[in-house]
């Protein structure tokens, strides 16, 4: 009721007061939020939908009632004059701190999925990169990494002491995913799935046996 009571006090701002919006700035706002309703109906609100809702949202209300939302004095303005470069430097600072790890993780791991002239000991070298740099992106790096050896022991461009080397390499990865996340049933579905894969039953049906006692009410 709550959600729902968003739309309808948005719709109330388009209709009162009613000189704020034209009658096709009423339109177009409405059919606005009518495209958006119809979008939760298959994908529910998400970060970049939300962006987009809200912020038609708060342009109804400010249209609605703009001198609500003007400064009561001049300090206001000064402390907002004042107070916006910090703001600005906190920002870049938290993109470049939180954001910018996780990015370069990313970036090793496309390097690591694509193909290099110096073959599939450079694509190992950029997942071992990847995988051991840490926060935000490494278990997906050594997810990716379990696909590539699953992948190499298909492919006729590495020896056998290769694949060798990169199916060990990602084992240990996962295993020390594993013990940073010991609760995760996930990745212990993972890991069983891959030893399957490599037809290791016995190593296999201890992951999977213990991801059944980790979330025994999990279909998968």
């Amino acid at each position: 009721l709550l959600y729902m009571a968003v739309y309808a006090i948005t719709l109330y701002y388009l209709v009162h007061p009613a000189p704020s919006f034209s009658l096709s700035a009423r339109a177009l706002l409405a059919g606005l939020l009518a495209a958006h309703a119809i979008h939760n109906l298959f994908v529910f609100d998400n970060l970049v939908s939300y962006m987009f809702f809200l912020t038609t949202v708060a342009y109804v209300a400010y249209r609605a009632y703009p001198h609500t939302f003007k400064p009561s004095s001049s300090q206001a303005s000064t402390a907002f004059t004042a107070g916006a470069p910090v703001v600005v430097i906190m920002l870049v600072a938290a993109l470049y701190f939180v954001n910018g790890p996780g990015m370069a993780t990313a970036s090793t791991i496309i390097n690591g999925i694509r193909p290099h002239e110096e073959g599939l000991a450079k694509n190992l070298e950029y997942f071992a990169m990847a995988s051991e740099r840490g926060g935000l992106g490494q278990q997906e790096s050594r997810e990716q990494l379990m696909q590539f050896a699953l992948e190499t022991l298909k492919s006729d461009k590495a020896d056998q002491e290769l694949k060798q080397q990169i199916v060990g390499f990602a084992i240990q990865q996962f295993r020390d995913e594993i013990a940073q996340n010991p609760g995760d049933a996930r990745l212990r579905i993972f890991l069983g799935s891959f030893f399957r894969q490599l037809g290791d039953k016995e190593n296999s049906l201890v992951e999977l046996t213990k991801a059944l006692e980790l979330s025994p009410k999990k279909p998968t």
